[in-house]
């Protein structure tokens, strides 16, 4: 029997994206061991970009209402697929024992990254310290976030994955105006849902800026 490479790697596609969409009921691991790092791991090295994107697809909240253009959800399982994806495109793979090591102090915590747009002849001097909540859908006192960093952007905005907070504190030059931002708000998973809905309330000085619901249910 002949087999075609294209039908054969059309078939291990789709095979790949319904194991992903049938996981989407799993909702966030709080802990990750080695069986669940294995999976980010096989997710984040794949070299299908289909597979990767359909992964990622839930985690990322569209909002288009300036200055936020869109919120991402980064739970211990897409942090390791992210860290393979960024080892993948430096032409390596992440190991199980790095990943482990990477986040180590951060297993059980959940970052929203929101990312905004300033208006280019805008006078900050620094991405503003706007407030980011959880709230749930029921009557119930709000999630804080255990902190929040500011990232800034001081160039035009590249799709694709969201920053990571270890650019925060980055200082513009005279000719870089300040074009946005990310703010990565830092949540414990003690106390949420792992299959909750959500509500994340974003806010300057108790005025709302934007609100938006995120499914934990659908992530991992």
């Amino acid at each position: 029997m002949r087999y075609d490479p294209l039908v054969v790697r059309t078939a291990f596609l789709l095979l790949l994206v319904s194991l992903l969409a049938g996981a989407d009921l799993v909702g966030v691991e709080p802990e990750l061991g080695g069986r669940l790092v294995d999976e980010a791991l096989s997710i984040g090295h794949s070299r299908i970009q289909a597979v990767r994107a359909r992964f990622h697809e839930p985690y990322r909240i569209q909002i288009g209402s300036p200055p936020i253009d869109y919120i991402d959800v980064v739970t211990p399982f897409r942090r390791v697929v992210l860290l393979a994806e960024e080892r993948t495109r430096a032409g390596s793979r992440l190991q199980p024992r790095e990943a482990f090591a990477q986040i180590e102090g951060r297993a059980m915590q959940i970052e929203l990254r929101v990312e905004a747009t300033f208006h280019p002849l805008n006078a900050f001097v620094g991405v503003p310290a706007y407030d980011v909540l959880l709230r749930t859908d029921v009557a119930g006192m709000p999630f804080d976030p255990l902190r929040i960093d500011l990232v800034p952007r001081f160039g035009a905005r590249l799709d694709g994955m969201p920053a990571w907070p270890s650019a925060a504190g980055t200082i513009a030059s005279p000719d870089q105006p300040l074009l946005g931002g990310t703010l990565v708000a830092t949540f414990s998973t003690d106390g949420l849902n792992p299959t909750g809905r959500y509500e994340v309330v974003v806010s300057e000085d108790g005025s709302e800026l934007t609100r938006a619901r995120i499914d934990l249910g659908t992530m991992r």
